[in-house]
């Protein structure tokens, strides 16, 4: 047999491994051997994820058409008993699957039992690890066992529900162990009246102090009035000052009285506004190239 250049990554395909197989994709795992197997010592070193790499096929389908071409006797393995290790495959030639077909009588899995005396490299057992399936065959030979009623919500995903009543009873039974948490404290009665009259509910550290002002019972009218007179005057609305000053004193201080006003700048005497004037025609005479003493004699500066 002619072999072409088998480093240029082409691989050829056989048409009597097509008719002896009647699958193309067969004929084409059967090249992939046969080229890798002329690249060192007639046999394929080459792993089934490389040699599935080569074809764009996965693991699974490289596995299953080379399980078929050892069934039919087309490649036999070198080293089928060796774990951990790729298998090398050595690719049976025509003249030889014709002599081996006529030597010896297949055997009960239709793999033959060896070559003629004339071929140098025998035959192998075949392989103890089971054929991988077509994709279309079931996953079992024979359907699984049903799964028992018992066991179809018991999932690591979603616990059953004897596992979550088990959960929350143990988490009652710790919770009852445990001491109560303090319930909040009352908000005092005056607490409530400011913040109806504020619109806010006055910071927690200030509730004892409001309630000695305000006791229980106070009607809200009676802060009115200070509350009023604090915004008329334009403070700040949440500040409780009129509340702690105003409203424990019982009286409303008067207002302030208004700002003092700046009195207007006096206008300077004729005799200050002449003098100006004369300064002014100074400059102007400097401006113009006069003697400064001249000047100054001329206006009477």
């Amino acid at each position: 047999m002619n072999d072409p250049d088998v480093r240029t990554g082409f691989t050829p395909i056989f048409q009597w491994v097509v008719n002896a197989t009647g699958n193309f994709s067969t004929a084409a795992a059967y090249g992939l051997v046969w080229r890798y197997a002329q690249m060192r010592d007639r046999h394929c070193h080459a792993s089934c994820s490389h040699l599935a790499a080569e074809l764009g096929w996965s693991r699974q389908r490289i596995m299953r058409h080379l399980g078929v071409l050892r069934d039919a006797g087309l490649i036999v393995c070198a080293n089928p008993d060796e774990q951990g290790v790729p298998r090398r495959y050595f690719p049976v030639s025509q003249a030889q699957w014709l002599a081996a077909l006529s030597y010896a009588a297949p055997a009960a899995a239709g793999v033959p039992d060896g070559l003629p005396p004339s071929c140098d490299t025998p035959l192998c057992p075949a392989p103890q690890h089971p054929r991988v399936p077509p994709p279309d065959t079931p996953c079992h030979p024979t359907a699984p066992d049903p799964v028992p009623p018992s066991h179809t919500s018991d999932t690591t995903r979603k616990p059953s529900n004897t596992q979550v009543t088990e959960t929350t009873n143990a988490r009652r039974a710790a919770r009852r162990g445990r001491p109560r948490r303090p319930r909040p404290a009352h908000t005092p009665e005056g607490v409530l009246t400011v913040n109806r009259i504020v619109s806010f509910r006055p910071p927690k550290i200030l509730h004892d102090r409001i309630a000695s002002l305000v006791p229980p019972g106070t009607p809200a009218h009676n802060l009115e009035p200070y509350f009023r007179e604090w915004c008329a005057r334009g403070y700040n609305p949440r500040n409780l000052a009129w509340l702690f000053e105003w409203y424990a004193a019982r009286a409303i201080p008067p207002p302030l009285p208004p700002p003092r006003t700046k009195a207007a700048p006096t206008p300077p005497p004729a005799q200050a506004i002449e003098v100006w004037d004369r300064w002014a025609e100074y400059q102007q005479a400097l401006a113009q190239g006069e003697n400064p003493d001249d000047a100054k004699r001329r206006l009477g500066l």
